[in-house]
């Protein structure tokens, strides 16, 4: 046991690889024999582009798409108008829906309000006392 192995000497001197089956080779040949002599499969894209019916479809498509572009009036495709005078009544109800829509925007080096309103002693002081926070007006809702 104390003996180191030489590189050079098998470790399972009784251990020989299977041989393959007589009849392997033959089975391999006649399968590989087979195999060229049918023709490659094309891929999916090889048959679209080969197929006279899919380019037939694609060029009717196109013809379409530019008859269409010539025909098809472009009517009022430009900036958009002002509202008329009964949607402009019916938004007035509406305040709290255009107070949301009406948000500031977000920067990044934000604070939040209450953080902001608090000082370096009042924070210290609220610390030190363990009270809940202060309900702002913002999150009194």
């Amino acid at each position: 046991m104390n003996k180191k192995s030489n590189r050079n000497e098998r470790l399972f001197p009784g251990l020989k690889v299977p041989e393959p089956p007589e009849e392997l080779r033959r089975q391999v040949l006649s399968r590989a024999t087979q195999a060229l002599e049918r023709e490659p499969r094309h891929d999916f894209w090889t048959r679209v582009w080969e197929s006279p019916q899919v380019r037939l479809a694609w060029g009717a498509s196109v013809l379409g798409l530019a008859v269409c572009h010539v025909v098809v009036p472009v009517g009022d495709a430009g900036p958009a108008q002002e509202p008329s005078a009964l949607a402009r009544t019916g938004s007035d109800d509406h305040q709290e829906l255009a107070d949301i829509a009406d948000l500031p925007r977000l920067h990044l080096d934000a604070r939040p309000i209450a953080a902001s309103a608090r000082t370096a002693e009042g924070a210290e002081a609220d610390l030190d006392t363990a009270a809940p926070p202060a309900v702002t007006e913002e999150n009194a809702s």
